[in-house]
C-alpha cells in the first residue's frame, strides 16, 4: 500500500514503511492544496488559490517497485466557462474513475471523465434544488446500492446536504439547522 499526504503546498506518496517514494511539489509555494482525493486509477487535488484541480495518474514500475505521479492537465483557470473553476473547494472520486468537483465560486458541481473531459455540472446562486449559496464540502460514495454525489452548503440560515444521482440529477435533501 501507499499513503498520498497532501501538506500544505506538496502531495508527498510514502510506502508501508514511511520511505518517500515520490512527491509533487505546487510550482509557488503560496499555494495551498485544499483536498486530496484518491480513486481507482487517479489522484487528484483542490486549490483554492490556484483556481485548479489538478489530477495525477499513478503509474506503477513493478520491476523497481517504485511509483510515480504523471501530472495530468489540471482542470482549470479562473473562469466561469463549462470545466473551468473560479474557487474549487472539494473533490471526489467516483465510480469509473469519474471525478466530481464543487466549484463555490461558480455555484455548481462539474463531473469529468478519467480523459478529463466534461461530461456534466450543474447549479447557480440560490436556494433551491441544485442550487448553490456557500457550498463547504462534497463527497461521492456508494451506500446501500445507489451511488450519491452529496454537497454541503450553507444558506446563511440552515446548513443542508443535497444529495444527487450519478448523472447529476437532484435526488432529496437533509435539512439541519445552522449555528
Amino acid at each position: 500500500g501507499r499513503v498520498y499526504v497532501a501538506d500544505a503546498n506538496r502531495v508527498q506518496v510514502f510506502d508501508e514503511l514511511g520511505a518517500v517514494l515520490d512527491e509533487y511539489q505546487a510550482n509557488d509555494p503560496a499555494r495551498t492544496i485544499r483536498r486530496l482525493e484518491c480513486g481507482p486509477g487517479n489522484l487528484g487535488f483542490a486549490s483554492n488559490d490556484l483556481a485548479q484541480v489538478v489530477r495525477f495518474r499513478r503509474v506503477g514500475d513493478v520491476e523497481a517497485g517504485a511509483s510515480t505521479l504523471n501530472l495530468s492537465t489540471p482542470y482549470s483557470s479562473a473562469d466561469d466557462a463549462p470545466g473551468f473553476f473560479r474557487q474549487p473547494v472539494d473533490l471526489a472520486a467516483g465510480p469509473n474513475s469519474n471525478m466530481y468537483i464543487a466549484d463555490a465560486g461558480n455555484f455548481r458541481v462539474q463531473k469529468f471523465s478519467p480523459q478529463g473531459d466534461l461530461q456534466n455540472g450543474f447549479g447557480s446562486e440560490a436556494t433551491g434544488h441544485g442550487e448553490f449559496s456557500r457550498m463547504i464540502a462534497l463527497d461521492a460514495g456508494t451506500a446501500f446500492g445507489q451511488f450519491r454525489v452529496s454537497v454541503l452548503d450553507d444558506t446563511g440560515t440552515e446548513y443542508r446536504i443535497q444529495r444527487f444521482d450519478n448523472q447529476l440529477s437532484f435526488v432529496d435533501q437533509i435539512t439541519l439547522p445552522s449555528g
